[in-house]
C-alpha cells in the first residue's frame, strides 16, 4: 500500500486527542464521608460500574478509530490489487524526437538504433494487442490517431509511419509526455497498459531533479485501472560525449533600412569534457556566402562569440542571416552546428517632427541637429539614404491625420498641449506608436498644469514627472556629464563601450529634475553623475515613451558635438518605432502575430511550420488592423505565414532552439534509480518484456473506503454516547453531588 497525499499523514497523531481529553476527565474529585449517603450508594453495583467503564473504553476507540479513518481519508490510500496480467496489451510507444536523438554513437545515431528496437518492439506484438504512438518532443503529439489493432496490418502501418518521422531541433520532457499516455483514453478496458519509451537517455529530457512530476506519473500510471508499466530503453550511461555548439545567433537590432551595417554575433559553448581546438564559421545571407568568423580553442564548458558585420540588402522585408560551424571530428551531434536570425529591411520609418520653438538659430533649436542626424538633406545631412522619412511641422500640425501616417513623434522643446492633443497623442501610442518628448524651454514656460496632464500620476504618457530645471545655459560652471549608461537596453547598450562611444564626454549645461518616485513600469535609460534620471522609458499599451531632461541644442547642452548624439538618436527611434513592428526573432512557444493585408479574408490563416505541417492562425483585430496569430511554436525553426498572394520574405518568421539540447550528458545510475523510486520507471534494454511486467502490480484507491468507516464510526459513536449519557441519568445508576463534592 501507498499513498497519493503523504503529507497528511503526520496528523495521525490527532488520534490521541480523544484520549488525553478522556485522561484529563478521569480526574477523581475529593471524597468527602456522608453517612446519609452509604444506603444510596450501595444501590450501585460493582457489575454496573464495570460495564460503565468498559463502554467509556470503547466511545474511547470508536472515537479514535474516526480520527484515524479521515486522516487516511485526505491522505487517499491505494491497495494492491493483484499482479500485472500477461494476457492483452494496450501498448504506447513514446518516441523521443528531440535534436539530442539525433547524436552520433558508435554504431549510427542514437534515433536509428531506439527506431530499430521501436520496430521490434512493434512487430513483437499479438493480434489481441493495440498499438499507439506518440512523439515526444516539444508539445506531445500522437502519431497514430488512436488505437490500432496489433493485426499483420495494423503493425505493417505503425512500422510505416516510425520510418517517417526523424529528430527535430526541439527539446524534450519526458514527465509531460508520459503524462499525455498516462490519461490517453484506454484502447479497450480492462487491458494492461503498456508505455515503451524510447530515448537516448540525456539527463535533461528525463528530468531526474523534477520529482514532483515525475510521482504524479506514478501514481495515475498505478490508478488506472488495468495496470500499467512504464518502460524506458535507453543506453547505458558512458560519460557525456564530446560537443561543441552553436548555441543562438544575435543581431544588434533586428529591423534595419537598406545598406544600414548590423553587428552579428554568434554564441558558441563547448559541452564536452575536454578542450576544443580553433574553429572557422562560415556566415551566409539567404544562402549567398557572406564571410568568414573563427573562434580560439575553448576549455571545458567554456563560452565564446564570433562577430560578423553585414549591410542589410536593398528591398522591404526579411533576410535569413545564418553561420555554420566547422566542428571538430569528435562532435557527435551536428543538428546544433549552425544558428539563423532574420533580419527585416524595411521602408523609411515614417518620423513626426514637432518643432516647438520654429528657431532658425541652431544655439537655439534642436531641429536642425536631429534633421541632419538622421540624414535629412535640407537639415544639414549628407543626403544619402535614412532608416527615417523625417517631417517637421510645428504644433499646430498635431493632428490625427498626421499621426495616422506617422510611426514615431518626437516632441522637440514642446510647449503646452490642448487636452485634446494630449488625448489623441494617448490614442496614437496605444494603438502601437512611439513618442520622444525632449523638454525645453518652452515646456519650462507651460508651467506645471501642462507637466501634471502628461504624467497623470504615472497614468499619463511622460515615464517620470519633470520639476524645475536645474543650472545655467552655456555656463560650464554647472555642467554635469553622465554615469556610465546601461549594457543590457537596445537604446543605450551602443553608448555602455567607452571603447566605441564618447558618451562620457557630453556635458549638460542645464536640465530638468525628475521627481525622485520612479514608477515600477519606468526604466531609466541615462543617468546624471550625481544620479538624477536623465532619460527614461516606459509602455505605454502597444507602444513606448521615452522623456528626456533636457533638448538637443547647444545651449542646454553639447550633445550634437559628439557622436553619441547620433547613436542614441538612431537607436532611440529604432526602440520606438519596434513598438509597431513585428518580432521576427521569437523563443519557443511565444506567439507568433503577423498584421493582415487588406486582400486576404476569413477567421483562419495557413501556416506552414518547420516540420512540413500546416498549421492554422486565427484572425483577430488588434486596434486598427487585423493580426494573425499563432502559438503553436514549440519546435524550433521557421514559421511562414501562407496566404495567397503573399511574397514569403514578408511572412516568416524564426523560433530560435534552445541550448539545453546540447547538453549531452546522460542521465548518471544514481538519477536512474530515482527515477525508478520516484516515478515507477523500469530501465530495460529489451522493450515489453515479461520480466519488466511482472515488477508492477496494480492498485485501486481506498480513499471511499477510508471516508465511509470514518463516518460509520462517527454515527456509532454518537448512539453509544447518547446511550451512556441517558443510562448515567437514570434513577439509582448515578451519584449525588453537591458544589463539586461528592
Amino acid at each position: 500500500m501507498y499513498f497519493l497525499s503523504p503529507w497528511f499523514l503526520p496528523a495521525l497523531a490527532a488520534i490521541a486527542a480523544p484520549l488525553v481529553l478522556h485522561l484529563l476527565n478521569r480526574r477523581k474529585p475529593r471524597v468527602v464521608p456522608w453517612a446519609a449517603m452509604r444506603f444510596l450508594m450501595a444501590g450501585l453495583s460493582r457489575r454496573s460500574r464495570a460495564s460503565l467503564r468498559l463502554k467509556d473504553l470503547w466511545l474511547l476507540l470508536l472515537r479514535m478509530a474516526a480520527v484515524a479513518a479521515l486522516v487516511l481519508f485526505f491522505a487517499r490510500p491505494m491497495l494492491p490489487g493483484g499482479l500485472t496480467a500477461g494476457g492483452a496489451k494496450d501498448v504506447i510507444i513514446v518516441l523521443d524526437t528531440s535534436l539530442s536523438a539525433s547524436q552520433e554513437t558508435g554504431s549510427g545515431t542514437a534515433w536509428s538504433h531506439g527506431l530499430t528496437l521501436a520496430k521490434q518492439a512493434v512487430a513483437s506484438l499479438g493480434p489481441d494487442d493495440y498499438v499507439r504512438v506518440l512523439l515526444a518532443a516539444g508539445a506531445p503529439r500522437w502519431l497514430t490517431p488512436s488505437a490500432m489493432e496489433a493485426t499483420e496490418e495494423g503493425k505493417s502501418q505503425v512500422a510505416s509511419l516510425l520510418d517517417s518521422v526523424l529528430p527535430g531541433q526541439g527539446g524534450c520532457r519526458l514527465p509531460n509526455a508520459l503524462t499525455e499516455a498516462v490519461l490517453a483514453r484506454p484502447a479497450k478496458d480492462g487491458l494492461v497498459r503498456r508505455i515503451a519509451v524510447f530515448t537516448d537517455g540525456q539527463a535533461v529530457a528525463l528530468q531526474p531533479d523534477a520529482a514532483a512530476a515525475w510521482a504524479a506519473v506514478r501514481d495515475a500510471a498505478q490508478a488506472l485501472p488495468g495496470g500499467c508499466v512504464m518502460e524506458v530503453i535507453s543506453p547505458k550511461p558512458e560519460g557525456t560525449p564530446s560537443n561543441l555548439a552553436i548555441t543562438r545567433a544575435t543581431v544588434s537590432r533586428s529591423q534595419a533600412a537598406p545598406g544600414e551595417v548590423l553587428l552579428f554575433r554568434a554564441h558558441l559553448k563547448n559541452f564536452g569534457p575536454s578542450a576544443m581546438g580553433p574553429v572557422s564559421l562560415r556566415w551566409t545571407v539567404d544562402g549567398a556566402p557572406a564571410g568568414l568568423s573563427t573562434v580560439s580553442s575553448l576549455q571545458q564548458g567554456a563560452e565564446a562569440s564570433a562577430e560578423f558585420s553585414r549591410g542589410c540588402p536593398a528591398g522591404s522585408g526579411t533576410s535569413i542571416v545564418k553561420c555554420e560551424l566547422e566542428a571538430p571530428r569528435k562532435d557527435v551531434l551536428s543538428g546544433d552546428n549552425t544558428a539563423s536570425v532574420l533580419v527585416e529591411t524595411t521602408a523609411p520609418v515614417p518620423v513626426l517632427l514637432i518643432d516647438g520653438s520654429m528657431a532658425r538659430d541652431a544655439r537655439i533649436t534642436d531641429t536642425g541637429w536631429i534633421e541632419a542626424a538622421l540624414g535629412k538633406a535640407d537639415g544639414g545631412g549628407d543626403g544619402e539614404p535614412s532608416a527615417f522619412a523625417v517631417n517637421t511641422r510645428p504644433v499646430s500640425a498635431l493632428t490625427r491625420e498626421a499621426l495616422q501616417s506617422s510611426r514615431v513623434v518626437i516632441l522637440a522643446n514642446p510647449p503646452e498641449l490642448s487636452a485634446a492633443v494630449v488625448g489623441t497623442l494617448e490614442e496614437f501610442v496605444r494603438d502601437g506608436g512611439g513618442l520622444w518628448i525632449m523638454a525645453g524651454e518652452q515646456t519650462h514656460t507651460a508651467g506645471a498644469a501642462f507637466r501634471k496632464a502628461m504624467y497623470r500620476d504615472g497614468r499619463g504618457l511622460s515615464p517620470l514627472q519633470w520639476t524645475a530645471p536645474k543650472g545655467l545655459t552655456e555656463n560650464a560652471g554647472t555642467a554635469v556629464k553622465f554615469r556610465v549608461p546601461r549594457a543590457d537596453h537596445p537604446v543605450s547598450k551602443f553608448l555602455h563601450d567607452s571603447r566605441r562611444s564618447d558618451a562620457g564626454a557630453v556635458r549638460l549645461f542645464r536640465r530638468f529634475l525628475f521627481d525622485v518616485n520612479v514608477p515600477e513600469e519606468t526604466q531609466i535609460l541615462l543617468a546624471a553623475e550625481d544620479g538624477a534620471p536623465f532619460l527614461a522609458e516606459k509602455n505605454f499599451g502597444a507602444g513606448r515613451v521615452l522623456v528626456q531632461g533636457a533638448p538637443f541644442n547647444l545651449l542646454w547642452g553639447d550633445w550634437p558635438k559628439h557622436h553619441a548624439f547620433v547613436v542614441l538618436l538612431h537607436e532611440g527611434l529604432w526602440r520606438l518605432a519596434s513598438g509597431g513592428l513585428m518580432r521576427w526573432n521569437l523563443s519557443p512557444g511565444e506567439a507568433m502575430a503577423w498584421p493582415l493585408p487588406q486582400f486576404v479574408g476569413g477567421d483562419l490563416v495557413p501556416v506552414k511550420k518547420p516540420d512540413g505541417t500546416t498549421g492554422s492562425a486565427r484572425a483577430e483585430l488588434r486596434g486598427r488592423r487585423r493580426t494573425a496569430i499563432f502559438a503553436d511554436t514549440v519546435e524550433p525553426g521557421m514559421y511562414v505565414f501562407a496566404p495567397g498572394g503573399v511574397d514569403e520574405r514578408q511572412a516568416r518568421f524564426f523560433v530560435q532552439r534552445s541550448e539545453e539540447e546540447s547538453d549531452l550528458r546522460p542521465a548518471n545510475v544514481a538519477e536512474r534509480e530515482s527515477l525508478a523510486m520516484a516515478g515507477g520507471l523500469v530501465f530495460t534494454a529489451s522493450p515489453l518484456t515479461e520480466a519488466a511486467g511482472r515488477l508492477t502490480q496494480r492498485h485501486s484507491p481506498a480513499w471511499t473506503l477510508c471516508a465511509a468507516l470514518a463516518g460509520a464510526f462517527l454515527c456509532v459513536e454518537s448512539l453509544l454516547a447518547a446511550w451512556l449519557l441517558r443510562r448515567r441519568h437514570e434513577p439509582g445508576r448515578g451519584s449525588l453531588t453537591l458544589g463539586g463534592v461528592a
